[in-house]
């Protein structure tokens, strides 16, 4: 049998990931770093299972929304365990994640995690892959300013597409606010 999410809520797979995400991450996150052998040791081969899994089932299959969601939750639930491990190979969790916030369109969910796995790169030692990823982090948070801004221009006295012809026509002449009706 393959690794699947739609076997239904009752399916082992599914409640072996609830668990991870919902048991033990929690307890990872809120933990000590330096007693999470002693704490948590048990269940970090199964974080590093559950991790591997996600990535491989998103790189297989990159439209597949659940995966996407369980993806971002595990990776926002290992970010200090990156932090902490650097010997942990969570490189492909990381780009995972941020594939995923692009598959839902969460921009912000993407610079975040391309800023993380900079950071695990530099962590890693590996200066041009953390200097690439910081690129990238950094440019896509500038364009989904550039995005945000350019949103808000029919705000600040731009021409909008709604426009009656009039008000364009007027505009044109009288450049500055939406004229009051």
């Amino acid at each position: 049998m393959g690794w699947s999410w739609d076997r239904g809520p009752r399916s082992v797979e599914n409640r072996y990931v609830s668990y991870v995400l919902e048991r033990v991450l929690p307890r990872l996150e809120a933990g000590d770093p330096r007693r999470w052998d002693i704490d948590l040791g048990e269940y970090l081969p199964h974080i590093h299972f559950l991790g591997d899994r996600l990535a491989e089932t998103l790189a297989n299959n990159p439209a597949d929304m659940a995966a996407a969601g369980r993806m971002i939750g595990f990776a926002s639930g290992v970010e200090k365990y990156l932090e902490h491990r650097r010997e942990v190979p969570g490189g492909p969790w990381l780009e995972a994640a941020a594939s995923a916030c692009r598959t839902i369109g969460d921009r912000l969910g993407e610079v975040r995690f391309a800023t993380a796995l900079a950071r695990f790169h530099y962590a890693k030692r590996d200066s041009q892959n953390g200097i690439r990823t910081a690129y990238d982090a950094w440019k896509l948070a500038v364009d989904g300013l550039a995005l945000g801004l350019q949103a808000e221009m029919p705000r600040a006295g731009r021409p909008s597409p709604e426009w009656s012809s009039q008000e364009l026509a007027h505009h044109k002449d009288n450049p500055g606010p939406r004229p009051q009706a």
